[in-house]
């Protein structure tokens, strides 16, 4: 007898809290020993009674009356607030209804902070779960995005650093396509995965959305960055969303377009736009192959933005160096020579010793002789100037078909100490490797490995010179 009256004790005293002030309820007046939680009905009375209140308490009064999902199963068929839905939403595990579904079933009112709470948890249940889809959050996105603030806080962050990580190309378009997302916010997570080939692909989504929107938005070394990659890591793209004609157009139609708008705005004519005026002369060049369009744009640089100038002849240096090669055009050497900045740089030597070996070995090594001597031998990054000469010779000497003596000459820059760094050595024997490689589809000189190590000269040229991607962000927005 005395234990049914401790049990009825138990549920009028969670039925008495009905009788106080709802809005002066407090989470201890739950936490008093004499209350029965499993009193199911006043719990959905209870509840009712503070989703009409203003009670400021209310969102610890819910987690104290759910501490866990099970109890929703007994309080699903009442009527709450978006406060205790969103509570619910917190705890649901999923297994019986999707968040989607729970917030479809209980929002009367959807709310801007409802619908980004919701999303909030989609984003982090897509992010936990790296088996989920993402399909429930495009849906969602689809369905109430005028009511979402992605441009506040990391949400955007947070999915495009997930995507990346998954290597999903039709996810990271998807994601740029349709969700309105916070370009800065975007900008700041995939510079940072530029070293990475799916950064540089969600780098490049992300710009041909914001362009289409706001050209002039963008700032110049987001331009350089993207220029860069569209015309000089294309490959790199076209590995990613496959081979096909049409993915090539929409890339190279991109890069005109960035060009075009640049060429209207005048962006590159600022005086401080050194290197882009630098890239674009490299991308007419060499990229399009267009040698008549470099020298107008060249000639266009020196008559009304003349600053920088040694910068510009260094990559024309490179551009005629590549031009020479691909098209065997000898008469571009002396061109290449003439154009060459004031004051010798380790870079047009380079340029310059590979492009006369190309046409004249001895010519080459006859350069390379000359300044050997005379440049350090520190290294730095893994180079040294003593190595880069080195390195420009020998592929030289390989491009000419002279094996013995590339070798003869490495083995006497290892004996002298003229190249003592491991990463330098390592590098110079892959071209080696090349030299090797190019025999074997076809053990031919003249019809098939000539023609391998030609295009191995070019990728080197193409690559003399190049600062990494991540050196073209100023440190102010690092």
């Amino acid at each position: 007898m005395s234990r049914v009256r401790y049990l009825n004790l138990q549920t009028r005293r969670l039925s008495t809290l009905l009788k106080k002030d709802i809005h002066s309820l407090q989470p201890k007046d739950l936490t008093h020993e004499s209350i029965n939680h499993d009193d199911y009905d006043g719990l959905r009375k209870l509840i009712v009674e503070l989703s009409n209140s203003s009670n400021p308490a209310k969102l610890k009064l819910y987690e104290h009356l759910i501490p866990t999902f099970g109890r929703y199963f007994q309080i699903q068929d009442s009527s709450f607030d978006n406060e205790m839905l969103k509570h619910l939403i917190d705890l649901n595990p999923g297994r019986v209804f999707t968040t989607a579904e729970l917030f479809e079933k209980h929002a009367n009112e959807k709310s801007n902070d409802l619908v980004n709470h919701v999303f909030d948890k989609l984003v982090k249940e897509y992010i936990e779960d790296t088996e989920s889809e993402i399909d429930s959050v495009f849906a969602f996105f689809e369905q109430y995005g005028r009511e979402m603030r992605l441009g506040q806080g990391d949400i955007s962050a947070m999915l495009l650093t997930e995507m990346i990580k998954r290597e999903d190309a039709k996810l990271i378009r998807r994601f740029f396509g349709t969700i309105d997302v916070n370009k800065e916010v975007c900008l700041e997570v995939a510079k940072h995965k530029l070293d990475s080939s799916w950064g540089r692909f969600a780098f490049i989504e992300l710009v041909k959305q914001w362009f289409r929107i706001g050209a002039a938005d963008i700032r110049p070394w987001v331009y350089e960055v993207t220029l860069r990659i569209l015309n000089f890591n294309n490959n790199d793209l076209q590995n990613l969303v496959g081979a096909n004609e049409s993915e090539s157009d929409e890339f190279a139609t991109l890069s005109n377009d960035i060009i075009n708008f640049i060429n209207e705005s005048k962006m590159d004519m600022e005086a401080s736009n050194v290197y882009l005026r630098s890239l674009i002369l490299e991308v007419c060049g060499i990229a399009r192959d267009d040698l008549d369009a470099t020298l107008r744009k060249y000639a266009h640089y020196e008559g009304f933005a003349p600053f920088g100038l040694e910068s510009l002849k260094q990559s024309m240096v490179k551009i005629f160096a590549y031009q020479a090669i691909k098209h065997n055009k000898s008469i571009y050497v002396s061109t290449a020579e003439a154009i060459q900045p004031p004051e010798t740089t380790i870079s047009s030597l380079q340029l310059l010793i590979v492009l006369k070996s190309y046409f004249n070995a001895d010519d080459g090594l006859e350069l390379f002789n000359s300044y050997v001597s005379q440049v350090s031998d520190t290294v730095k990054e893994g180079k040294s100037q003593k190595g880069a000469l080195t390195e420009a010779i020998i592929l030289g000497f390989l491009v000419h078909n002279d094996r013995e003596f590339a070798t003869l000459i490495f083995d006497k820059a290892v004996e002298g100490q003229i190249i003592l760094d491991e990463l330098e050595i390592t590098r110079i024997k892959k071209w080696f490797k090349a030299y090797s490689d190019s025999f074997i589809e076809k053990e031919d000189w003249e019809a098939h490995a000539k023609h391998m190590m030609k295009e191995q000269a070019l990728q080197f040229i193409q690559n003399v010179g190049t600062a990494k991607l991540l050196a073209l962000i100023p440190k102010e927005s690092m």
